[in-house]
């Protein structure tokens, strides 16, 4: 039996546990938006031109819908904030899986011939990135109540 029992709280569910996962959630975003930012200043550094769309792509899914995310969970709405989180995760981990080690384009690893190390490992830690956000997102989104306004961290009284 997994339950704390009769009046006990169990470690996985309840305030405790949303109240973890949206601070999970907050230290998931700045680590992604790190790793994001890192890779795009090696796109830059070596350089690897970006289409126009690819920038636009990047602005909104890879860093506007992290932040919006995190603004609506310090804004007290922690399951808006998680699935805008989620959707962002998502959209960036497919981009960057696909952008850089599926499709054959100048944003491949295999495309970048001076700087390759910097680029592929940056590119690596960026989709890792993407995959804690989409973790934590979900798991943050597990534990917020059903059909209630749950608190943000930022309203925690411990």
């Amino acid at each position: 039996m997994t339950g704390a029992g009769a009046g006990g709280s169990d470690r996985r569910s309840g305030p405790d546990a949303a109240r973890r996962s949206t601070r999970a959630l907050l230290a998931a975003v700045a680590v992604s938006l790190a790793l994001t930012a890192v890779h795009g200043a090696a796109h830059g550094w070596i350089p690897v031109p970006l289409a126009t769309w690819q920038q636009g792509y990047a602005a909104v899914v890879l860093v506007g819908l992290p932040l919006g995310g995190a603004t609506l969970v310090r804004l007290g709405r922690p399951a808006t904030g998680a699935a805008v989180a989620l959707i962002g995760g998502l959209g960036a981990l497919a981009f960057e899986v696909l952008a850089h080690f599926v499709v054959e384009n100048p944003d491949h690893v295999a495309s970048v011939a001076t700087g390759w190390t910097l680029f592929a490992g940056t590119a690596a830690f960026s989709v890792l990135g993407d995959a804690v956000l989409v973790t934590v997102a979900a798991w943050t989104l597990r534990t917020q109540p059903q059909g209630s306004s749950a608190r943000s961290c930022s309203d925690s009284t411990t």
